[in-house]
């Protein structure tokens, strides 16, 4: 019955009622702790972590990853640990807690790898090469970038093919390479476009990125009005994601001279200091002002007009 249970709340997470999905895992949770079926209860700990992801809910995520991992190291099940260590170390990455995430994210690969799951290293490779591009190590980041897409092509994935291509593709426009950054961006496009992904707004914006780089204002602002009402529409999930596109979108904004660009700006401004307030923990709070590349020129740019 709590597998059941399980299966039901997974389902309506991924029909997008996030709200029922929750109640439901909770319920569950409750029911397994109960019962002292660990195993179960690591089972509902990582549906509540996928309900947090969907909502933007960084510290319930971090919640339920760290709950997942406990579980899993208590029973000795090397699989969801592998899992669960990748999901903690993105978790971090997210709030910009850089040597804890790497920690988690290395260790989760040399697991991955003695396991033999080749899709969690995927993506462990992914968010390895975007935390060095953080801290500036262009070739560490291409490095993992390109690893990682040469799993997720052994495994056939197009959305680790793409998320790949996403970080090869800053990685390179960081090298000032802009034409293989575009190639990059566009081949990762495609494949969100094959599997009809809301994350194909990231990959149009790095479109943009190029365009901006290159001086080309028309072509950056060719896809701004879609971006622009993908961020104001409801089928959101990854709103710390999105900020870098309302960062790419503000910047397109000014090199154009678009009045929209100081709304804009602001109400970017608004959601991450408003998101920033419910972090309890002062040091991750700042991290994820100040650590997270695309949050901190927010802050600073808001900064810059003298508006508080």
């Amino acid at each position: 019955e709590l597998r059941a249970l399980q299966r039901l709340a997974l389902a309506r997470s991924c029909q997008g009622d996030q709200v029922e999905a929750k109640q439901l895992a909770l319920q569950g949770l409750e029911a397994a702790r109960a019962l002292g079926l660990r195993e179960i209860e690591s089972r509902f700990a990582n549906a509540l972590a996928l309900v947090a992801s969907n909502q933007s809910d960084l510290l319930a995520l971090l919640q339920f990853v760290q709950l997942d991992l406990a579980i899993s190291r208590e029973l000795g099940d090397r699989l969801t640990e592998c899992s669960a260590l990748s999901n903690l170390g993105t978790s971090l990455l997210a709030f910009g807690a850089h040597d804890r995430a790497r920690q988690y994210l290395e260790e989760g690969l040399r697991l991955t790898r003695s396991c033999g799951i080749r899709s969690n290293e995927a993506v462990a490779r992914a968010n390895l090469a975007e935390l060095a591009l953080r801290r500036g190590d262009i070739g560490e980041a291409l490095s993992q970038g390109r690893a990682s897409l040469a799993v997720a092509r052994v495994t056939k994935d197009p959305a680790d093919q793409a998320f790949a291509l996403l970080e090869i593709g800053d990685a390179l426009l960081a090298a000032a390479q802009a034409a293989p950054a575009r190639d990059a961006f566009l081949e990762s496009l495609e494949l969100m476009l094959s599997i009809e992904d809301q994350l194909r707004f990231h990959p149009q914006a790095g479109l943009v990125r190029v365009a901006l780089f290159m001086g080309d204002t028309a072509a950056a602002l060719a896809p701004i009005d879609d971006l622009l009402a993908f961020l104001d529409s409801d089928d959101q999930r990854d709103a710390t994601q999105n900020m870098l596109i309302r960062l790419t979108c503000w910047r397109a904004l000014v090199a154009a001279g678009d009045g929209r660009a100081q709304a804009l700006l602001a109400a970017a401004h608004a959601a991450l200091t408003a998101r920033a307030e419910s972090i309890d923990d002062t040091e991750l709070r700042r991290s994820f002002l100040y650590e997270v590349p695309e949050h901190r020129a927010i802050v600073e740019a808001m900064a810059a007009t003298g508006a508080r």
